[in-house]
């Protein structure tokens, strides 16, 4: 029987983490799905700790050098036999029902390209931290990924790989380290996306994760996908007002501004937004008001 849901499982060197990241998709009462696990290269016992699960829904896959999440991503992207794509980490945990709580939201809502859900955050060793909460609504999201915002959490999210195809939207290699958020920006202007808001996965904190031990380089990533975004919005912007709309997300304090300019540039934003409108005006207005309010108090005169 072919499956519905293909859940694509990059990994590297999780050997810690693993077994219980690949227990919690076999779990689900969702069982109609593929499990395609991509080793990249790892130089731990990662893989042989893979190769001791028998479940004929698992896929073993591993590269003979490693390529980066993006790559191999893709790489599960053409062998996936499932209508939905999902993703999940190697670290990370998803709760038994995740999957039958998302396949309910997208066959509901069948216009939505992309869905997630909240997230718990947890240590090391599996032990609550909090509760991370993502906006629901896809203006919400459109306005967050505007503003920088990742909006969605990678590992949480379920794809209808139909308008995927149709779109021909792949994850990028030149942003190793945002590619998540690089595919959320040209997705979005393509179909809706949307998240639960009850947190469906568990997502780990350590020290060996990439948004710990990449962190510079997937800042860089970020805002040069973010530059773009922006450019594709054909919104005119200088340099300077590209570093005051990237201080939003990215809590550049090393970059001063005075208010005015600061001022000027949510001015700017709104005007920009009432010619093309692309955001709807009263959420857009009250999100511009919320950020410049915190950029001024954070490090206006």
């Amino acid at each position: 029987m072919k499956p519905e849901i293909s859940v694509i499982m990059p990994v590297y060197n999780v050997e810690k983490y693993i077994s219980i990241a690949v227990q919690s998709i076999l779990d689900q009462s969702f069982e109609n799905l593929e499990l395609i696990i991509i080793d990249d290269a790892s130089t731990d016992k990662t893989y042989k700790i893979i190769n001791q699960f028998s479940d004929k829904r698992i896929i073993k896959l591993q590269n003979k050098a490693n390529k980066g999440v993006a790559h191999t991503l893709n790489e599960g992207l053409k062998i996936a036999r499932g209508k939905f794509v999902a993703r999940m980490d190697g670290d990370d945990i998803s709760k038994t029902d995740r999957f039958e709580k998302q396949l309910n939201v997208m066959k509901s809502n069948p216009e939505l390209i992309i869905s997630g859900t909240s997230m718990e955050l947890i240590s090391s060793d599996g032990k609550f931290i909090k509760s991370q909460e993502k906006k629901s609504c896809n203006e919400e999201i459109k306005i967050r990924l505007f503003f920088g915002h990742t909006a969605l959490a990678h590992p949480s999210i379920i794809i209808r790989k139909q308008l995927l195809d149709l779109f021909c939207l792949r994850y990028d290699s030149a942003f190793q380290y945002a590619e998540d958020y690089d595919l959320y920006c040209r997705s979005i202007q393509y179909a809706p996306m949307g998240n639960l808001k009850e947190s469906l996965i568990q997502y780990r904190l350590h020290d060996e994760s990439v948004s710990q031990k990449f962190h510079m380089q997937q800042l860089i990533d970020a805002k040069t996908a973010l530059y773009l975004h922006l450019r594709r919005l054909r919104l005119p912007f200088t340099l300077k007002q590209f570093k005051i709309h990237t201080s939003i997300a990215f809590n550049d304090k090393t970059f001063f501004v005075p208010q005015k300019e600061i001022q000027l540039w949510f001015r700017n934003l709104q005007e920009w937004n009432q010619i093309n409108n692309y955001f709807n005006k009263e959420l857009f207005e009250r999100y511009c008001s919320i950020y410049q309010t915190e950029l001024i108090q954070r490090r206006g005169i």
